[in-house]
């Protein structure tokens, strides 16, 4: 490896190491959460492999997942009550739970990936016969420089 890619190495375990002590931290604040795993332990001396980080990470968010659900549960119950939403309506995704509704979003990856991606097709620029010249579309810069 070269310097820069060990030093880079090095830099991504530390923010590992951070971020996993931050949650721990944060976690220990939270009473309502059982006693943090294993996976909270202290940092380690020596380096530690990525599938080794991956799955402290893992670790963290299984631990959380009972508590994380139970929290939106909760809180879109509330809001489905204050909003008046709980009762009926026509909409089918109004009537599942948040939850179900994350869950079969996340189900078909490839149409999740097919919708949040930033069509890039060509178009045309209204008014762009007015100014045949790039140099003469008035832009932010040379608006000012007329009036």
């Amino acid at each position: 490896r070269s310097s820069a890619a060990a030093a880079a190495a090095a830099e991504v375990e530390g923010l590992f190491e951070d971020l996993l002590g931050l949650r721990a931290a944060l976690w220990r604040q939270n009473s309502a959460l059982p006693t943090p795993g294993p996976w909270a332990g202290t940092r380690s001396a020596g380096k530690r492999s990525r599938d080794e980080m991956l799955s402290r990470l893992d670790g963290a968010d299984r631990e959380m997942e009972a508590f994380r659900d139970a929290t939106i549960d909760k809180w879109d119950g509330k809001v489905k009550t204050g909003a008046g939403t709980a009762a009926a309506s026509k909409f089918k995704a109004l009537n599942q739970s948040v939850l179900s509704q994350v869950q079969t979003v996340l189900e078909d990856s490839s149409r999740l990936v097919r919708r949040t991606r930033v069509k890039r097709s060509t178009y045309r620029v209204l008014g762009a016969a007015l100014f045949p010249s790039s140099d003469a579309v008035p832009t932010v810069e040379n608006q000012g420089e007329d009036g």
